[in-house]
């Protein structure tokens, strides 16, 4: 892999900042009230279920939550009110905390070349290695297995 190559993975890898920093504000601006349909930012639902109460996206909720958001706001189905800020942070530790410190880790590294670099030429050597140990083995299929086998940890 090519520090180029590694360095937009990265890049692809940046986590969404702006779709947890509006429901935080939305949050802030609504603490306390009663949650309802109509009180809700545009393109999220209201789902209940299990004994919580989630705000999610119509995305989320089409695709199973394979994409989109899906913020926990209470442990209760009744009478549940708009979370703060900090409440709404600590019930959604993914999405704020840690987020944040994923995509913190991402810019620092890509904000030194040095590691980049290194990082970069051990997944090729990996890669190197692989497709190497997959062609030696590749008509050994026994054997193949017994290394593979040995190399589980």
């Amino acid at each position: 892999m090519t520090i180029e190559q590694y360095r937009a993975l990265i890049q692809q890898g940046m986590e969404d900042e702006t779709t947890p920093a509006l429901v935080a504000e939305w949050a802030g601006s609504n603490k306390g009230r009663a949650l309802r349909k109509d009180n809700i930012p545009d393109g999220y639902v209201i789902k209940k279920c299990f004994g919580m109460t989630h705000l999610e996206t119509l995305d989320y909720l089409r695709t199973g939550g394979r994409t989109g958001y899906s913020f926990l706001l209470d442990y209760s189905e009744t009478h549940v009110q708009v979370p703060g800020v900090e409440k709404l942070r600590e019930l959604n530790t993914c999405y704020y905390v840690g987020r944040e410190e994923r995509n913190k880790e991402r810019r620092a590294l890509l904000d030194d070349p040095k590691r980049l670099q290194h990082e970069a030429d051990v997944i090729k050597q990996y890669q190197d290695a692989t497709a190497a140990f997959q062609e030696t083995f590749a008509y050994h299929h026994v054997m193949y297995r017994v290394v593979d086998k040995a190399l589980e940890r």
